[in-house]
């Protein structure tokens, strides 16, 4: 008899976001672009090196102006949005720059036989390192959400819209009903 569970392992610091590890990458999207608040949203996003050698995103809104001599390479589109990662067992925000990833995704939501990427779980592979890494998206079969994923979506408030202003998405502080102008 054991003081801790079968095969307990104490958590690690998964900290708020999700990245691609070589491997299988399972998530689940729980929200779109259109919900309030949202569980997406999309822009540009330019990496500054600060004095310190400590790297900084800046991240414009659609449309918003992108000057590129800010940055320390060429700004990228992206999507931040609220998951639930498998792997972590929690909710993280997945920020998504990777071309081949976000053009997998705009053609599974565009096919109708699967729509609504929030009605089922994503693999993302990932193979290789620097500019040899490839990615490849594979659905998996519509299902509910589980409890425990609804319950944890519901106690973990993320305000996307913080990504813009540089401030902590987990923190309360603002508002994330407010309207944007995307």
């Amino acid at each position: 008899m054991s003081f801790l569970p079968d095969n307990y392992q104490p958590p690690s610091d998964v900290g708020g976001y999700m990245k691609f590890v070589n491997g299988e990458n399972r998530f689940r999207m729980l929200g779109g672009f259109k919900d309030t608040p949202p569980g997406c949203v999309h822009g540009s996003v330019g990496w500054m090196t600060n004095d310190d050698g400590s790297r900084k995103p800046e991240r414009i809104k659609p449309g918003g102006p992108v000057d590129n001599s800010r940055y320390d390479e060429k700004a990228k589109v992206f999507w931040a949005c609220r998951v639930w990662s498998y792997a972590n067992e929690c909710v993280q925000i997945l920020d998504i720059t990777q071309k081949t990833v976000l053009n997998e995704l705009v053609s599974l939501a565009n096919d109708p036989d699967w729509g609504d990427l929030t009605s089922f779980d994503l693999t993302v592979h990932r193979s290789g390192e620097g500019k040899e890494t490839r990615y490849s998206v594979t659905p998996k079969p519509k299902a509910e959400l589980t409890d425990v994923i609804k319950m944890a979506d519901a106690d973990t408030p993320v305000d996307l819209f913080a990504l813009f202003s540089g401030d902590d998405p987990y923190e309360t502080g603002g508002d994330p009903t407010a309207p944007v102008n995307f």
